[in-house]
């Protein structure tokens, strides 16, 4: 493609990622994001010529041509009109997903989009400074939501950010300065929305980037380095936990609200995977454990809620037929940064975001598909 036709292009899909915090219109709406990232699929698919499917773009667009054939069929069976925006939803998250990991193929790409998820957290970061936040305990702790609708989506967004961020530090997009700054911001946002998912995914994050600095490389002047630069990121977690405690200390608050969340962990109700929406498919018959239940059929089932789990909200909506398609697709890119990157990379760019997955369905959000479209893509060293 000719460079000055790549720029407006670049520059709307980092504007897509830059404008992914705020909410200004209810869940499961679009947001500016959306609009954002719309013009920019409209303009790839009239300046870029057809290429050959992958595979991995091949059984994703099985799988949304599955989502449509079954929720088509809920329609005809008295499913509501609303119903349809499922489909067209991944129908939309499969043309950013196909245009986005063409477009970036060069370490500039990759450096502006590093830019674009650093300008992101500062506008989530402002937004939970504006609208407030909570450190002290009680009944009813705050949970901070910022610019969002709710506080999981600050959850997951810090989960994003803070798996895209050590990513392209690892790719050096990212200047360790820039890097530092927006991984704090990362655990900050994720720690002021007491997101349990969030949090604890946090920490499966810290320890996945720990390891990758310090086993990534084989030399030993490297490893010297990396060693260092993770002494120095513990000493600085360990300051700002520090910080915390002492402000705890000395304010002679009972506890933090986030420490609180985590201890209770088992205990609370909205932890069980029966909350979570997991029995549902144990209604399911022989034909709608082969084929699905739709997104409709199982809402009603579990008292008009959506099964909070990414992998297990398609097994319930689309059975076996219609997740396994996804499932190949997840393990695509699961082989795809594992051969480019190891093992390592693979825990610390899916492991986070699967992790979060178990218990909220993140398969919607925005900054997922982002994420994964920068591992595949051809500056990262996926697959063309």
């Amino acid at each position: 493609m000719v460079m000055a036709r790549r720029y407006p292009l670049l520059l709307l899909m980092s504007l897509g990622v830059a404008l992914s915090p705020i909410y200004l219109f209810e869940s499961g709406g679009l947001q500016f994001a959306h609009y954002a990232m719309a013009v920019f699929i409209l303009l790839c698919s009239v300046t870029y010529r057809f290429s050959p499917l992958s595979r991995s773009d091949l059984f994703f667009l099985l799988y949304v041509a599955y989502v449509w054939l079954r929720e088509l069929a809920a329609l005809v069976s008295g499913a509501p009109l609303v119903t349809m925006m499922v489909p067209l939803h991944l129908t939309f998250v499969f043309f950013l997903y196909f245009y986005s990991r063409r477009h970036l193929y060069s370490q500039s790409d990759l450096v502006a989009v590093g830019h674009a998820i650093s300008v992101a957290c500062s506008v989530a970061f402002l937004g939970v400074i504006l609208t407030g936040f909570s450190l002290q305990s009680g009944a009813a702790p705050v949970r901070a939501m910022g610019t969002f609708n709710n506080p999981n989506q600050l959850g997951y967004f810090a989960v994003c950010s803070g798996t895209i961020v050590c990513f392209l530090y690892n790719l050096k997009a990212l200047r360790p300065v820039q890097f530092f700054l927006v991984l704090m911001i990362s655990i900050f946002l994720s720690l002021t929305s007491l997101s349990k998912a969030s949090m604890v995914s946090m920490g499966f994050l810290l320890l996945a980037q720990s390891g990758y600095l310090l086993f990534s490389h084989a030399s030993r002047e490297a490893r010297l380095v990396k060693l260092l630069s993770c002494l120095l990121f513990v000493v600085a977690v360990s300051s700002i936990a520090l910080m915390f405690e002492l402000w705890r200390v000395f304010m002679v608050v009972d506890g933090l609200p986030f420490v609180d969340r985590l201890v209770n962990f088992a205990s609370e109700n909205d932890s069980s995977f029966t909350v979570r929406g997991y029995g549902i498919i144990a209604s399911a018959s022989l034909v709608e454990l082969v084929f699905g239940m739709s997104s409709y059929s199982a809402a009603l089932r579990h008292g008009g809620h959506e099964v909070h789990s990414t992998l297990m909200s398609q097994l319930t909506y689309y059975g076996l037929c219609g997740s396994g398609f996804l499932l190949y697709f997840f393990w695509r890119w699961f082989r795809t940064v594992l051969v480019s990157h190891g093992w390592l990379a693979m825990c610390l760019v899916c492991g986070p975001v699967m992790l979060f997955g178990v218990t909220h369905n993140g398969i919607r959000f925005l900054l997922f598909w982002i994420l994964i479209s920068i591992s595949m893509s051809k500056a990262a060293g996926g697959s063309k």
